[in-house]
C-alpha cells in the first residue's frame, strides 16, 4: 500500500469516528458506532491480510531459492 494510500485510510477511519460522536451526540442514535466500527476493523483486517499475503510469497520464494534441484 502507498503511503498515501494509507493515509488517505486513516483520514477515513478519523472522520467516520467522528461523524459516530455527532451522531450520538445530536441524533442519540447509538447503533451507528458499532456499525462504523465494524467497518473500520474489516478495513484495518483486509489490509492486514494483503501485508501478510505478501510476506509469506517473500518467503516463500527464499525458501524455494535455496533448494537444490538437483539432489
Amino acid at each position: 500500500m502507498s503511503g498515501s494510500l494509507a493515509l488517505a485510510s486513516d483520514a477515513v477511519s478519523c472522520v467516520a469516528i467522528i461523524i459516530g460522536a455527532l451522531t450520538i451526540t445530536y441524533y442519540h442514535q447509538y447503533w451507528g458506532v458499532p456499525v462504523l466500527t465494524l467497518l473500520i476493523a474489516m478495513d484495518i483486517s483486509w489490509e492486514s491480510w494483503k501485508v501478510v499475503l505478501e510476506a509469506i510469497n517473500i518467503l516463500l520464494f527464499k525458501i524455494l531459492t535455496s533448494i537444490s534441484m538437483t539432489d
